[in-house]
């Protein structure tokens, strides 16, 4: 079977569900991924409001036909329920499954999912969990600006973690806002090691740990764990586009294509995989690909970021005429934005060899960092693509310092021993 392949597994469960008023029947099936015979199979038919109990029916039978051992504190978490109100458990996973998709659209159809959730069952740490995480997105992706999300996130974070403290979703959420928003890296990492003792299984709270690996300068510890969760589940996503970014960020052009090729049949149109493609293929000597992945960034009309990645693209690929003309395109476009991503904007003018300009607008970006996306983006800015010349510029290491961002301690330690090294060859003379 190409699941069991592609899942590297031995067996593989199956499932169907059939839903007919508030009626379920499901077939579960345990199929041997070598050869694609039955090793067990069983139709449950159930009320829709017995949903979670079937769920744990379906677990335990299942345990049992592999004789997997499951230990006392396992069976407790298979059993542990967070709410009784089976019409709160289907919203949230609804909600939970569009907001994990991370399209634009879906963020936005994900939030009423989690409100009615929480309308259903007020005592429901998850639903509030997914609410929070719904208005933080959204700010994230730039929908909504902060000042309008962020409060209501941190309130309803906080509001999972007291209403049930041993979720690990709450935790995670709070440590979003703290990671990305209130730049309080020791908050962050606390909250999102809470998160991850309680929720040891979670893919999304992996995810989130990783980032802030990624973003203190401590990536090959990301790497490590993004490739450990993708073993355990190797077609999500969200994984994926993790491992692809810091491939293309810490230039593994080879590890980047195969992890894309793995992405696109799962999300084909991942807006951020195709504002990276070009920096990779060039940086594979695919210089074809390359321009044509950057005339579909030119053709994403309305998307200033993209067409700003575009410049980038073509400044690297030596066609600086163009890029020049490109940027000088997008004056207009900048100007009119009510809140603009200076960190963005400076990438093309880094790219270009303008590296006052470059600095200059990084500073307007945290003079900016309570609007738009800029606090976001400077988060993510010891880590991107593009910018790793110029992380031993002073300025460059004053901008980590002023953020408080640990790595700006790991930079001046490898700095000060590249200097080191320096010195000794010189008196040397080796």
């Amino acid at each position: 079977m190409k699941v069991g392949k592609d899942l590297r597994v031995r067996v593989v469960l199956m499932g169907k569900v059939v839903e007919r008023g508030d009626s379920l029947t499901l077939q579960v099936d345990l199929v041997n991924a070598e050869d694609g015979s039955e090793l067990w199979g069983q139709q449950f038919n159930r009320k829709a409001s017995e949903l979670q109990t079937v769920e744990e029916e379906i677990a335990r039978q299942v345990s049992d036909k592999l004789r997997i051992r499951v230990s006392g504190e396992e069976q407790e978490r298979l059993a542990r329920r967070y709410t009784e109100n089976p019409e709160a458990y289907s919203l949230y996973l609804q909600g939970r499954y569009l907001l994990d998709a991370s399209a634009t659209e879906a963020i936005v159809r994900s939030r009423p999912y989690f409100e009615q959730a929480v309308a259903k069952d007020p005592t429901y740490a998850l639903a509030h969990a997914g609410l929070a995480d719904s208005y933080t997105y959204a700010w994230i992706d730039g929908i909504e600006p902060p000042e309008a999300v962020i409060p209501k996130a941190r309130e309803e974070a906080l509001r999972a973690i007291e209403t049930d403290n041993s979720a690990g979703e709450g935790h995670i959420s709070l440590g979003i806002i703290k990671l990305l928003y209130d730049w309080d890296w020791a908050g962050a990492e606390q909250e999102l090691r809470r998160g991850g003792e309680l929720s040891p299984n979670s893919v999304y709270v992996r995810h989130w740990y990783g980032h802030y690996l990624e973003l203190t300068g401590r990536e090959p510890d990301f790497i490590t764990i993004m490739r450990k969760m993708l073993d355990a589940d190797p077609l999500s996503p969200m994984l994926l586009e993790d491992l692809y970014l810091q491939y293309i960020w810490s230039h593994q052009w080879d590890q980047a294509l195969n992890t894309l090729q793995r992405l696109e049949p799962l999300y084909p149109n991942d807006p951020n995989a195709q504002q990276w493609a070009p920096m990779m293929y060039e940086g594979l000597g695919r210089h074809e690909d390359a321009l044509a992945a950057v005339e579909k960034l030119r053709a994403a009309r309305g998307q200033l970021n993209s067409s700003e990645l575009a410049v980038v693209s073509l400044a690297k690929m030596g066609k600086r005429a163009e890029a020049e003309k490109l940027l000088a395109s997008l004056k207009d476009a900048e100007e009119k934005e009510r809140f603009p991503d200076y960190v963005i904007m400076a990438y093309p003018r880094f790219a270009l060899g303008d590296w006052e300009q470059g600095f200059a607008y990084l500073d307007r970006a945290y003079q900016a960092r309570d609007h738009g996306s800029n606090a976001v983006s400077l988060a993510f800015l010891n880590a991107a693509f593009g910018l790793e010349d110029f992380h031993d510029d002073p300025r460059f290491q004053a901008m980590l310092k002023k953020m408080g961002n640990p790595a700006a301690n790991l930079s001046e330690t490898s700095v000060a021993g590249a200097m080191t090294r320096t010195d000794r060859r010189q008196h040397t003379g080796r």
